[in-house]
């Protein structure tokens, strides 16, 4: 999959953002930024656990590349919002970095803001959807 590189302005703003997931704002609208996770002891374990299953964690099996991973999740992206759900586009690809547009508020913080009769009703929707993504072979 082939992603525009950034613009300058993104990448500076980027650049200057701590984190492995930055929220930066271009132009008046804020973009994600997702670096590669670098690989770690528990993250080969969770990877060999899901081989075992029969069940790739994350990208293709036996892909440890954080790079490789970021460009699947970046294509699986696009393959969903093709068939309709509503998921972060990916905009940009550049130096281990994958730049994705703001689709609203995080499941985190809607839920915080929540009363807890609405909180239900929102897990329930999200428990919904979840069901439609594994129903349609995605994880």
């Amino acid at each position: 999959m082939e992603l525009p590189m950034p613009s300058e302005e993104l990448r500076r703003a980027a650049d200057a953002a701590p984190g492995r997931i930055v929220r930066v704002v271009i132009r008046g609208l804020p973009v994600y930024v997702k670096r590669a996770a670098p690989l770690t002891r528990a993250s080969r374990i969770r990877e060999k656990l899901a081989q075992r299953a029969g069940r790739p964690f994350g990208a293709e099996p036996g892909t440890q590349d954080p790079l490789d991973r970021l460009l699947f999740e970046a294509g699986r992206l696009v393959t969903l919002q093709s068939q309709g759900q509503k998921v972060p586009r990916p905009v940009a690809y550049w130096d281990g970095q994958l730049a994705l547009e703001d689709v609203g508020m995080s499941v985190r913080f809607a839920v915080a803001r929540q009363s807890t009769r609405m909180r239900r009703n929102l897990m329930v929707r999200l428990a919904e959807d979840l069901g439609v993504f594994h129903a349609a072979g995605y994880w």
